[in-house]
This record gives structure tokens, sequence and C-alpha cells, in this order.
């Protein structure tokens, strides 16, 4: 009972990742162009479902064409008030993306991960950095 022999064999597991999983791993968190991204997701589309704000299933396909056609608008407004003892003053902007087709808010990716598992599903939002140009990550 002085050595019990606990551990003395062990072993290391290690599984080749698919295709598909190479693909969402390499995807996520990654900025993307809206071209990219649209790409990205045409390729993929077999293992891709879009969803909109309300939760709805949107197509694949449909879902790159919305991200192909991204309109950003950006408002700003700013307000002043100066008085003999005090003076206000307030600057407020607004960006909002959006597109003529159900912009997807979020995907699920379904696929298996490595050789000799299950398909299990993935969930990925999208976000979008506005600027010049938009940028488009998936996390």
């Amino acid at each position: 009972i002085d050595e019990p022999g606990h551990a003395d064999n062990t072993a290391t597991l290690k599984l080749k990742k698919t295709a598909p999983f190479s693909a969402l791993l390499s995807v996520n968190g990654e900025r993307n162009s809206q071209k990219s991204l649209a790409e990205w997701i045409e390729d993929w589309a077999d293992y891709l479902v879009g969803f909109d704000a309300n939760g709805d299933a949107i197509q694949a396909t449909k879902a790159a064409a919305a991200v192909r056609k991204i309109t950003i608008e950006a408002n700003q407004t700013a307000d002043f008030e100066d008085n003999d003892f005090s003076g206000k003053r307030s600057l407020m902007e607004s960006v909002e993306a959006k597109t003529k087709d159900i912009m997807p808010v979020a995907f699920e990716f379904k696929c298996v991960p490595f050789e000799g598992l299950k398909e299990r599903p993935f969930k990925l939002r999208l976000s979008i950095i506005t600027g010049d140009r938009p940028v488009l990550v998936l996390r």
C-alpha cells in the first residue's frame, strides 16, 4: 500500500479536426470584409443556418446576400445652450447598420468537430464594426 500505482498508465488522445470544424475555427473572432464573410457563408451553407433578431431561421444563401448589401447610417446631433450663470452642451451620435434583406444577427453551425464524435451545433453572433468600410466578425 506504500505505492498504490495510481496513474502508472496514461494516454494522450489526439483527434483529427474535420474540415468544417477547421473552417469554423478559422473564422471565429476574425475581422472579415463583407465579400470574404459572404463567400465563407456561401462555401459552408450546408452547415449554416442564420437567425434574425426575432430568432426566426434564415437560409444561408439569403444571409450571405444580406451581408453583401449593408447600409450604414450615421447621424450626429449637437445641442448648445448658454445662460448667464450656466451652460449646457450635449452631443448625440447614432449609427445603424441595415440591409434591404433580413439581416442575420446570429448563426448556428452544425458539424462533427473531430472524427469519431457526434455532430453538434455551434452558436455564432454577428458583429458589425462601422468605419470607412464595414468589418464583420463572427464569434
